[in-house]
């Protein structure tokens, strides 16, 4: 697994009252804001003014001991050795890394045919459509998930090449009618755990199509792995 830092967590008391005060004195701004109610808790992500790092996670504490331990004492200061916050933070805030994992999120032409013959789209469905992509990519940009996003050529345009006999490069013309389907784009994102990969998937899926529709086609998603180690 591929580990890195996308967030840096924030344990607060008090959800609503972290975010009064990092919004309305540092002008930071709420990225996400998700109930879960199944475990009395929410996802809340928010990041400083203009900055393109990790955003900060606002987490309660799991345990009581670690509640204990993280708001025994109201002076963040004499708690956490080393501590950067403000004196007048939240009670009990502090840091704490959280591995993340990277996913590709691949979605695929259907039929093969790499065109879900758009050229019969209405202008404006098509221009809805577009402008879901752009949203959906500055959505997670802002989050800090997005890693990278590419559309692709279509597959009449796509290339099969071999070595040769000396290692010279064989070409074909494609498109290929043995393949059942094509890669249309991808994105690869930096997230803590797999749900919330399927989520943006799920969301890739629901891209407008002709009038309006949710395409819902199918999107694969795939764990990017790091190398092995050395002695393998």
């Amino acid at each position: 697994m591929k580990q890195s830092i996308v967030h840096v967590a924030l344990v607060v008391k008090d959800y609503d009252e972290a975010i009064r005060f990092y919004t309305e004195k540092l002008s930071f701004t709420v990225l996400q804001d998700i109930d879960q109610p199944e475990q009395d808790k929410r996802w809340v992500l928010i990041a400083p003014p203009g900055s393109d790092g990790p955003a900060l996670l606002l987490a309660r504490a799991s345990t009581p001991d670690q509640e204990r331990q993280t708001f025994g004492c109201r002076r963040c200061r004499e708690c956490a050795s080393g501590s950067d916050f403000s004196m007048n933070a939240p009670a009990g805030a502090q840091l704490e890394r959280i591995p993340t994992m990277r996913y590709m999120i691949m979605m695929n032409a259907p039929r093969g045919t790499g065109d879900w013959q758009v050229v019969n789209w209405a202008p404006e469905d098509l221009k809805a459509h577009i402008a879901f992509m752009h949203t959906f990519n500055d959505e997670l940009k802002n989050a800090g998930e997005l890693v990278g996003a590419e559309g692709l050529a279509p597959p009449g345009e796509a290339r099969l090449v071999r070595a040769g006999k000396t290692g010279a490069p064989v070409v074909t013309d494609g498109p290929f009618a043995e393949a059942k389907e094509f890669l249309a784009g991808y994105w690869i994102v930096e997230v803590d755990r797999p749900e919330r990969a399927h989520a943006i998937a799920a969301k890739a899926s629901a891209a407008p199509g002709k009038g309006g529709v949710p395409l819902n086609m199918p999107i694969e998603v795939r764990q990017v792995m790091s190398a092995p180690p050395v002695d393998v």
